[in-house]
């Protein structure tokens, strides 16, 4: 049975300052390593066989963390990046609401539809991030793999999967270092787990 876990990485300084970061690359803050350091011992448990991740720092760092668990060659993949938010980027959504008040509007109503200037819209994401997905997914098969990203691009695969409209997909956010889970049954993809982070309370961080 092929066995996929989706992590979103840890939390970041504009993370916590609700700031859109897309593309632009950025590393973890003190919280963010705990978080993964506490993820870390939570997938201890599990039989990973291969380590992909998103190129962004933000992924990497917390890829990193947990492959001390299986020291393991981590496989980027250009297409698990975060979408461009284009103009957006750095920007928190209160600057956003202000200066683009009615495209903000557009983004919570149509997300599948509106395009920040200068990035990608949902759709274009969506369009990577199976591309990425069925790369691994056909190169592992049989096998537990983790994939280390952003909650965009888990938001829209998970969509993909359920055959759910991208206008739903506000319905499915990731917390930070949450854990996704998509098996294979009887050549079916399932969503057996979606957003699990009991680690960050069950664990101590080293």
């Amino acid at each position: 049975m092929t066995r996929i876990l989706f992590v979103r990485h840890g939390h970041t300084y504009w993370n916590e300052q609700k700031r859109y970061q897309g593309f632009a690359d950025i590393e973890l803050n003190s919280q963010g390593i705990s978080e993964s350091q506490k993820l870390s011992k939570r997938l201890a448990i599990e039989p990973i066989e291969a380590i992909y991740s998103s190129p962004l720092k933000r992924a990497m760092q917390t890829a990193d963390i947990v492959n001390k668990n299986f020291s393991k060659d981590i496989i980027q993949n250009e297409n698990l990046k975060e979408i461009n938010f284009g103009d957006w980027e750095g920007l928190r959504f209160d600057e956003i609401v202000n200066q683009y008040p009615e495209l903000s509007q557009q983004w919570i109503r149509n997300p599948d539809k509106m395009r920040p200037p200068k990035g990608e819209n949902f759709l274009d994401l969506q369009k990577r991030a199976i591309i990425a997905f069925e790369e691994i997914y056909n190169a592992n098969k049989g096998k537990n793999v983790l994939i280390v990203s952003h909650g965009g691009l888990i938001s829209v695969l998970i969509c993909h999967i359920l055959q759910i409209e991208l206008a739903g997909l506000w319905r499915f956010i990731a917390a930070n270092t949450g854990i996704s889970v998509i098996e294979e049954r009887n050549q079916e993809l399932f969503l057996t787990t979606f957003n699990e982070y009991s680690h960050l309370k069950l664990f101590k961080s080293d």
